[in-house]
């Protein structure tokens, strides 16, 4: 039962519609978080429905939320989304926000045969001055409107707190999945959540110093906090732009039996196929290697063999030999198949050296494009 929690950075580029659910499908993930969405729901129009385009012919319960309090524009700074996909809808029974409507937090609430889980998004935002319509500068007019003198980022620390207290008396497990924008290993929040019982996914389970979460930075600024109670199994924190943000994507494998409780029925995910028609690279190579072992095995010319035996062949002789040909067809089909095309799956694990070669790359190819447009 896996978990991701990644940064968005905007939805204004439609590749991102794209990448975003081949990475969870790839990744089998049930839980889904995602931060600073830019999008406000309540000036989207009907034809940009951002659940059912990422979610397509799926089950799903999703919450979409950003600040309710200024209606800025679509491309609103800040915004969340959590999504549970797949058997985790069973288990649904509430959603619920940020009660000031600043959209700091929200939570869908799930019950299962051993207790509840409350999972929760959050972001807390920049200290940053620069306009007039960063996250934090949005944040601290609503407090001055409201006659409080704090700083937004204490307010949220405050806040989350008070919120996670109560749930944990109302008998909810937790899943918090925050983007802090501030370190996660000793922090004003780090404290607080450690203070709360709450676990940190990544170092828990690895007891290593955590990667820096932002590309440019040296922290670890997102992190994914729980209950001990939900038995996290393992943890993988991506290389940049694994996703399709510019922070690192965050994944969490959880018992099964912790989320959705016991008795539940156990299934199999299908197996990819190497072989897809969609692919021309994948179909060209598959004809391509087909062709070539069933010349090197010559199976066209034992098939006119037994044609030209003719009659000199009894029944039982002739079915034989065509029953070995097709077998060895098959088999033959099912080689090249194995062979067209190259699937990377499994654990996503970190690597220092790969991270920087990305780099690496990635502004090479940025050279090379603006050079090739000059």
């Amino acid at each position: 039962m896996n978990g991701l929690s990644t940064d968005i950075k905007s939805w204004k580029r439609n590749w991102k519609y794209k990448k975003l659910p081949y990475l969870w499908r790839r990744l089998n993930v049930d839980l889904i978080s995602l931060v600073e969405t830019q999008a406000q729901p309540a000036l989207l129009d009907a034809t940009c429905n951002m659940p059912s385009t990422l979610f397509a012919h799926e089950t799903h319960v999703t919450k979409l939320s950003n600040n309710s309090n200024e209606l800025i524009n679509k491309h609103q700074q800040g915004g969340l989304m959590s999504s549970v996909r797949g058997e985790c809808c069973k288990l649904v029974t509430a959603t619920s926000c940020d009660p000031t409507g600043l959209a700091r937090w929200q939570s869908i609430d799930l019950k299962n045969a051993n207790g509840k889980i409350r999972f929760i998004t959050a972001y807390q935002g920049v200290p940053s001055k620069q306009t007039s319509n960063t996250v934090h500068q949005q944040q601290l007019r609503y407090w001055q409107r409201h006659n409080r003198n704090i700083c937004p980022r204490k307010a949220f620390a405050l806040d989350i707190k008070e919120h996670l207290q109560k749930s944990l008396q109302e008998g909810f497990a937790i899943i918090l999945c925050l983007d802090s924008n501030e370190d996660m290993t000793s922090g004003r929040l780090f404290k607080v959540f450690t203070q709360m019982g709450l676990i940190e996914t990544y170092k828990t389970q690895t007891q290593l110093p955590p990667p820096n979460s932002f590309f440019k930075g040296t922290r670890q600024l997102d992190a994914i906090w729980v209950s001990p109670s939900l038995h996290p199994k393992s943890t993988s924190i991506t290389p940049h732009f694994f996703g399709v943000g510019d922070h690192r994507t965050i994944i969490v494998d959880f018992d099964v039996e912790s989320i959705l409780g016991n008795g539940f029925i156990p299934f199999c995910p299908q197996k990819m196929r190497r072989l897809n028609t969609s692919n021309a690279l994948a179909t060209n190579n598959y004809i391509e290697k087909a062709e070539a072992l069933f010349q090197h095995h010559r199976i066209m010319e034992k098939l006119e063999s037994i044609e030209a035996e003719g009659e000199n062949l009894s029944s039982e002789e002739r079915q034989r030999k065509l029953n070995h040909i097709d077998k060895m067809a098959t088999e033959l089909l099912l080689s090249a198949e194995r062979k067209c095309r190259n699937l990377r799956t499994g654990a996503v694990q970190f690597n220092p050296d790969l991270s920087k070669l990305g780099l690496t790359w990635r502004f090479w190819r940025k050279v090379v494009h603006f050079r090739q447009k000059r």
